[in-house]
C-alpha cells in the first residue's frame, strides 16, 4: 500500500499540487489497528493559506467495498503561513531638493521574540502623490538595512516611507516617516524664437513650484550664450508653495553677430539650491532686405504670399500674369532686377529693373505669356529670379505655366471584357464607371456609367492631355493617358479583364499563442466563356512540419470551370531557408475547358533555428551553429501561386493567382517606409551668380508619359479581318527602316563588348534583315495586294459572320479594283464557282506571307500606324533621321531620348494619322530597350515578372525577321 502527501494552494487535489512525500506500507494490519507517520516538509516562502492533503492507499490496491469504503482515504488540513519578521524604516532627511538622493535606513525584527533578523530581504515602500514605489533591501549581521532613494529628474513633493516583510504590504498600513523635496519647473521643456538683429525680443514662460513649501532667493544665470548677445531675465525672488509665477526675458542680438543660430540655457537657482533650466533656441534674422512675392486681393487689404506662380496660357494668344514683390526686411533692397529663363513664349511686360524698395514697399511685376499656336500642350516649369544688391534679398520664384488650347476634339470610349469576344451576342460592358481627368491637376472633368452599349461619347473637349480611368465591379481597372488633338475623334478601346474568382479569408485564433486556423473559401463563376481556374486546397498549411526532416504531400487539384481552355498553366513556389516545396510538375501546359488535373506537391522541412540550413547561415554571415532567432528569416513564402493565360482575339490575357502558405516559421522584419513625394517635378535650381550676374537660367518642360493601348479585338468578322489586314497598308512599309536600324545598332553597339549577350542573335538578326528589304516586292509579286488592301475597310461592312464564304464577294471586289495581275497571278488567284474556297485558301496563304514581311518591318517601331499614310514616306524618313541624330552617344542622354529631345521630336512632322501619343509610345519603347539591354535583358524570357515586354527583344527579332 502507498501513502502520499501533498501541499496545495486550495483544498482540491489536482495536478498542480506539490508532492511532499510517498511512502510504502508492507505490514499486515488486523481490524482495529492503526499507524502514525511524521512527515517533515519546508513551508512556502510566501505568506498565506495553504492545505496539506494526505492520501492513503493512493494506488487503490486494497478493496474497501467501492466508493463507500474508499471515500475516507483523503484528508485535507488547512495551515496558515505567517511572516517570520517585520521591518521599520526611517530617514534623516527632512527637506531636500529635487534630484538629490535620499538615504533610507531601518531594521528587521522577529515576530516571535523581537530579536533582530539577520541576512534577510525587506521591502521599503515610498509614496508620493498617490504613487507607491517599492525598493528591496538586505539586512546585515545586526539586522539593520540601508538603501538610497533616487528621485526621477524634476521630481519633487511630499514623501512617506514604511518597510515590511516581502509581499506583506498589509503588515502595517501606517507610514513610519516622511520627507520633502523642493522643486520648481518651467511650463515648457524648451522654446524656440526668431529674433531680428538690433531689435529687442521679449517672451514669457510660466514657472511652477512642485512642492508645498515656499522657495526663496531665486536668481538666474545664462549658460552657453554668445558673449555679444544681451539677455535679461525678470524673475521674482520667491515662489509660493504649489504656486506659479510668470518669468519674462528679453533677447537683444547685434545685427552683425557672427552666430546666427544657437541654444542657451536660462537657469534659475534658489538659495537652497533648487534649480530649473529652460533651453532657449534662437534663430537670428539679420535686419536686411527680404523680398517676398505677394498676390494682393482686390476686395481687401489682405495678402497671399506666393511660393510659386501657376497659370494657363492659351496657344496663339497672350496671357498676363501679375504679382507684387515686397520688401519685408528691415533695410532698403537696392537695384532689384527681374531675370527670366530663356523661353520664346515668356517675356516681361514690366521693367527689367525695379530699382530700390524701402522696407514695406512693393512693386508690380507683369509677365506676358505668348505661346505659339503649335507649342506642345505641356506644363512648363522653371524659376524666375529677383536679384538685388548683395546676397540677402534675392528671391527665387518657381513657376508652372501650362499651355492650353481652345480648339476642341471628341473622345469615344468602348468598354469591353472577355464576354465581348467570347459570349453569344458580343455584349459590351455595362455599369462601368468612366472618368476623365485633367492630366496635370488630376481634377475630374467628366464621369459617366456605361449602359448596355458599353460606349461613352464626349464632344467639345479642349485639345490637350487627359487621364482616362475605367472601373467596374468584379473587373480589373483600366487607365490610359490620352493626347487629344483639335478636330480629332480619339477612340479608346478599354479592356477590363473579368474577375471570375474571389476568395474569402477566415482567421480563427487557436488556444496556442500566435497560432491560427486560416480558412479560404473560393467563390467563382462556372460555365462562362472565360477560363476560370480554381485550386483545391486553396492553401498549404505547414503547421505540422515542426521538426527537420519531416515531409508531407499535398495533392493540389486545378479545375477549369470555364468554357475556354487555360494555356501555359504553371505552378510556382518560392524559396525559404527552412522548407522546400516541390510539385511533381511545374509547367502543366493547357488545361481544357471543364477539366481538372491533380498535381502531387511534396513539402519538406529542411532546417530550423537550432539546425539551420547553409542558406540561412550564409545569409547572416555566420556559422550554421550560431544562427539564432535574431537573424532575419522570412515568415512567408514569396511568389507562390499559379498562373495561366488565354487568347482574346490575338491579345494574350494573363492571370496570376497566389497560393497562401501559412504557419511558416520565421521572424519578420518591420516594413520599410519607401517614402513618397507629391508627384510634381521639383523646380530646377538655376546656378545664378552673385550680385545679379549673368548666371545660366533653366526652364524645364514636364515630360508627359503617353500610353496608347492598341487593343481593338472586335468579335466576328472584325476578328478575322484584323488578323488578315492589320498591317496591310497602302504599300509595303517604307523600305529601308530595317537597314536603317541595322546601321544604327552597329554604330551605337548596344551589345556593349563589356556586357556581351550570351548569344549572337543580334548579329544574325541584322545580317538576315539586310538581305530582305528592297527585294521583296520584285521577288514575290505582291504589289497589287497593297492597293487592294485600301478596299478592305469597305468590304468589312458586307458581312458580320465568321463564314469563309463571306469573303468571296469581298475578294472579287478588291481584285476588280486592283491593277490587272499577270496571267500567272490570275491563274493562282482565280475565283471560279468551282474552286472559290481553294482560291480563298491561296489568298490567305499570300496574305500570311505578306504579313510576315510587314511584321519584319513594323517590329522596329512597334506599331503599324507609322505606315498607314500612303504619301508619308518623306515625313517618316525625316522623322527617323531626326531620331537617329538624337540617339548618338554624344547627345543629351547618349543612346536614350531626353525630355528636351522628346519635345523636339514631338514637334517634328510625322506621317498622317500618327499622333503625339504614338510618338511618345515609340520613344518610351526605345528608352526601355536601351535600359533593358544595358541591364542584360535581351530576350522576352529575361524580363522580370510584372515589367513591360514592349521592347526590341532579340528572340522576337529572331522569330520575325530571320525566317524571312
Amino acid at each position: 500500500m502507498v501513502d502520499r502527501f501533498y501541499l496545495s494552494s486550495d483544498n482540491q487535489l489536482d495536478s498542480g499540487d506539490s508532492l511532499i512525500g510517498e511512502f510504502e506500507i508492507t505490514a499486515n494490519m488486523i481490524v482495529g489497528d492503526f499507524y502514525e507517520r511524521n512527515v517533515p516538509f519546508f513551508t512556502p516562502t510566501n505568506i498565506g493559506s495553504y492545505y496539506l492533503i494526505g492520501v492513503t492507499d493512493a494506488t487503490n490496491i486494497i478493496n474497501e467495498g467501492g466508493e463507500v469504503g474508499d471515500g475516507n482515504n483523503t484528508l485535507v488540513t488547512e495551515i496558515n503561513i505567517a511572516p517570520a519578521y517585520r521591518a521599520i524604516a526611517s530617514t534623516d532627511t527632512e527637506i531636500g531638493i529635487a534630484g538629490q538622493a535620499v538615504p533610507l535606513k531601518g531594521q528587521a525584527l522577529s515576530n516571535i521574540d523581537d530579536s533582530p533578523v539577520i541576512f534577510e530581504f525587506v521591502t521599503i515602500a515610498i509614496e508620493n502623490n498617490g504613487t507607491i514605489r517599492e525598493l528591496t533591501a538586505f539586512t546585515d549581521g545586526n539586522g539593520n538595512f540601508s538603501k538610497t532613494f533616487e528621485p526621477l529628474p524634476g521630481e519633487a513633493g511630499n514623501y512617506e516611507i514604511k518597510a515590511y516583510f516581502p509581499g506583506n504590504s498589509a503588515e502595517d498600513s501606517a507610514f513610519k516617516d516622511s520627507f520633502k523635496l523642493l522643486g520648481m519647473q518651467f511650463s515648457s521643456e524648451g522654446v524656440t524664437h526668431k529674433v531680428i538683429g538690433n531689435q529687442a525680443f521679449t517672451a514669457e514662460v510660466d514657472l511652477k513650484n512642485i512642492s508645498d513649501l515656499e522657495i526663496q532667493g531665486i536668481t538666474y544665470t545664462i549658460e552657453d550664450a554668445p558673449s555679444n548677445w544681451n539677455i535679461q531675465v525678470n524673475v521674482p525672488e520667491n515662489l509660493a508653495g504649489s504656486g506659479e509665477n510668470t518669468i519674462s526675458y528679453t533677447i537683444n542680438i547685434p545685427n552683425d553677430s557672427q552666430v546666427t543660430e544657437d541654444t542657451f540655457n536660462l537657469k534659475l537657482i534658489s538659495s537652497a539650491g533648487v534649480t530649473a533650466i529652460l533651453p532657449v533656441t534662437v534663430d537670428l534674422e539679420r535686419n536686411v532686405p527680404r523680398l517676398v512675392a505677394v498676390e494682393t486681393l482686390h476686395a481687401t487689404s489682405l495678402q497671399n504670399y506666393l511660393t510659386s506662380l501657376q497659370a494657363g496660357m492659351l496657344r496663339g494668344d497672350q496671357t498676363s500674369v501679375e504679382f507684387e514683390v515686397k520688401n519685408e526686411g528691415g533695410e532698403v533692397a537696392e537695384n532689384i532686377k527681374v531675370l527670366l529663363p530663356e523661353a520664346a513664349w515668356l517675356k516681361l511686360a514690366s521693367p527689367v529693373t525695379i530699382g530700390n524698395l524701402e522696407p514695406g514697399e512693393s512693386a508690380k511685376v507683369s509677365l506676358l505669356l505668348t505661346p505659339a499656336a503649335d507649342l506642345p500642350l505641356n506644363e512648363y516649369t522653371g524659376n524666375l529670379f529677383l536679384d538685388a544688391k548683395g546676397n540677402n534679398a534675392d528671391l527665387e520664384l518657381p513657376f508652372y505655366f501650362r499651355a492650353v488650347s481652345d480648339a476642341v476634339g471628341s473622345l469615344r470610349v468602348n468598354v469591353t471584357d472577355e464576354l465581348t469576344f467570347f459570349a453569344e451576342g458580343s455584349p459590351m460592358l455595362a455599369n462601368a464607371t468612366v472618368i476623365l481627368r485633367d492630366y496635370f491637376s488630376g481634377e475630374e472633368l467628366r464621369r459617366v456609367v456605361t449602359d448596355d452599349t458599353g460606349m461613352v461619347s464626349w464632344d467639345n473637349l479642349n485639345e490637350g492631355y487627359y487621364k482616362l480611368e475605367v472601373n467596374a465591379e468584379n473587373h480589373s481597372s483600366f487607365e490610359q493617358t490620352i493626347q487629344l488633338d483639335a478636330g480629332e475623334i480619339e477612340t479608346v478601346n478599354s479592356f477590363l479583364s473579368r474577375q471570375t474568382v474571389t476568395y474569402t479569408w477566415t482567421v480563427v485564433p487557436t488556444e496556442i499563442e500566435d497560432k491560427y486556423t486560416i480558412k479560404i473559401e473560393s467563390v467563382f463563376e462556372t460555365d462562362v466563356p472565360i477560363p476560370t481556374v480554381v485550386i483545391d486546397p486553396p492553401l498549404i498549411d505547414l503547421e505540422s512540419l515542426q521538426e527537420v526532416g519531416q515531409v508531407m504531400q499535398v495533392n493540389m487539384t486545378l479545375t477549369n470551370h470555364g468554357l475556354i481552355a487555360a494555356n501555359d498553366l504553371n505552378l510556382n513556389f518560392g524559396e525559404h531557408p527552412f522548407y522546400t516545396i516541390e510539385p511533381l510538375i511545374e509547367n502543366i501546359g493547357t488545361l481544357a475547358a471543364k477539366s481538372s488535373i491533380t498535381v502531387p506537391v511534396k513539402v519538406t522541412r529542411i532546417a530550423d533555428f537550432e539546425e539551420p540550413s547553409a542558406k540561412v547561415a550564409q545569409a547572416n554571415s555566420l556559422s550554421a551553429s550560431s544562427v539564432s532567432n535574431t537573424q532575419q528569416v522570412p515568415c512567408n513564402f514569396p511568389f507562390s501561386g499559379f498562373d495561366y493565360s488565354y487568347l482574346c482575339a490575338g491579345v494574350t490575357i494573363k492571370r496570376g493567382i497566389p497560393i497562401p502558405i501559412i504557419n511558416v516559421e520565421g521572424n519578420c522584419p518591420p516594413p520599410v517606409d519607401p517614402g513618397n513625394g507629391d508627384g510634381r517635378l521639383p523646380p530646377i535650381p538655376p546656378p545664378y551668380k552673385e550680385d545679379g550676374g549673368d548666371g545660366e537660367i533653366f526652364i524645364k518642360e514636364v515630360d508627359i508619359p503617353i500610353i496608347k493601348t492598341e487593343f481593338n479585338c472586335n468579335p466576328c468578322i472584325t476578328q478575322i479581318a484584323e488578323n488578315l489586314s492589320r498591317f496591310i497598308v497602302t504599300k509595303i512599309p517604307y523600305a529601308g527602316i530595317g537597314i536603317g536600324f541595322k546601321t544604327y545598332l552597329l554604330i551605337a553597339d548596344l551589345r556593349n563588348p563589356d556586357n556581351e549577350p550570351p548569344n549572337v542573335l543580334a548579329k544574325e538578326v541584322l545580317k538576315e534583315a539586310s538581305k530582305v528589304y528592297g527585294k521583296v516586292l520584285q521577288e514575290r509579286g505582291y504589289k497589287y495586294l497593297g492597293l487592294a488592301a485600301k478596299q478592305l475597310p469597305n468590304a468589312l461592312t458586307l458581312t458580320n459572320n465568321l463564314d469563309k464564304a463571306c469573303f468571296i464577294p469581298f475578294l472579287n471586289s478588291i481584285l476588280s479594283k486592283s491593277p490587272q495581275p499577270s496571267s500567272m497571278e490570275l491563274q493562282t488567284l482565280s475565283l471560279t464557282s468551282s474552286n472559290e474556297l481553294d482560291s480563298l485558301e491561296i489568298f490567305n496563304q499570300y496574305i500570311d506571307e505578306l504579313q510576315s514581311v510587314i511584321d519584319s518591318q513594323v517590329i522596329w517601331l512597334g506599331d503599324d500606324i507609322w505606315f498607314q499614310d500612303e504619301n508619308g514616306e518623306e515625313k517618316f524618313s525625316n522623322f527617323l533621321g531626326s531620331f537617329l541624330e538624337r540617339i548618338q552617344k554624344s547627345s543629351d542622354q547618349g543612346l536614350k531620348i531626353s525630355s528636351n529631345e522628346r519635345n523636339q521630336l514631338l514637334n517634328t512632322p510625322v506621317p498622317e494619322g500618327v499622333t503625339g501619343t504614338d510618338v511618345n509610345k515609340f520613344l518610351d519603347r526605345w528608352n526601355r530597350t536601351v535600359d533593358y539591354w544595358n541591364a542584360g535583358i535581351f530576350n522576352l524570357t529575361d524580363v522580370p515578372s510584372g515589367q513591360s515586354t514592349d521592347f526590341l527583344a532579340l528572340d522576337s527579332l529572331a522569330t520575325i525577321v530571320i525566317p524571312i
